[in-house]
């Protein structure tokens, strides 16, 4: 609930009881107001990694599992500052698989540098595959 909006004795339906819960405090609508950027940033960032990973190169999985416990870390001090105004079920989704997708992401080191190496082997011998 924020801190100050007032409980109304009574609320008129369920949506009005939803809009009040919901609604975010006149300070966190400051303190959003004031952020220099976005923490989208660093999902749209991450479907660029996905991508360099899908084509096996060193730094993306480097780069994505960063990406990844960055995100998690945002998320989850997001929801402790949010818990008492604004709470989402979505928050509780997003830090678990942002942890996962960390740990894939680093799980796949391995097999990328198993690739990379492969593809060096084969563009030596004059077969590259232009990936």
């Amino acid at each position: 609930m924020s801190g100050s909006a007032q409980l109304p004795a009574r609320f008129e339906d369920v949506e009005a009881l939803e809009d009040f819960m919901t609604a975010p405090s006149p300070a966190l609508v400051e303190d959003l107001a004031a952020l220099d950027g976005d923490l989208i940033v660093l999902g749209v960032g991450a479907i660029g990694l996905a991508a360099m990973q899908y084509r096996a190169r060193r730094w993306a999985a480097f780069a994505s599992g960063a990406n990844g416990i960055v995100v998690a870390l945002a998320v989850l001090g997001w929801l402790f500052y949010t818990l008492t105004s604004v709470l989402s079920c979505l928050m509780y989704f997003t830090v678990p698989l942002s942890a996962l997708s960390a740990l894939l992401s680093l799980l796949a080191i391995g097999p990328i540098l198993k690739t990379a190496a492969a593809r060096q082997r084969l563009a030596d011998a004059g077969l590259s595959l232009g990936l």
